[in-house]
């Protein structure tokens, strides 16, 4: 009785989409956590990056700065006449 959906493959064409099956496999971990570890590296790249500016910002308040309204720019306030 033969199966009507079924193909038969030989013994060698088994073994090479098995192998392949375990390349393409390793390929898409390798992909996945490739991806993570950027995903990672950048984020870890802007949280630096923001509190260098955070920093920045403080010691711009605590001498004195103040920030443009519109620009957003720090400047220290000119010397008032009394």
């Amino acid at each position: 009785m033969v199966m009507a959906g079924r193909i038969k493959l030989s013994f060698h064409s088994r073994v090479l989409l098995a192998v392949m099956a375990f390349c393409w496999v390793l390929v898409a971990t390798f992909m996945v956590f490739q991806y993570q570890r950027e995903k990672d590296f950048k984020r870890a790249l802007l949280d630096t990056e923001l509190q260098a500016n955070n920093l920045r910002v403080i010691e711009a308040l605590a001498d004195g700065a103040q920030r443009h309204p519109l620009r957003g720019e720090f400047h220290q306030p000119s010397c008032r006449r009394p």
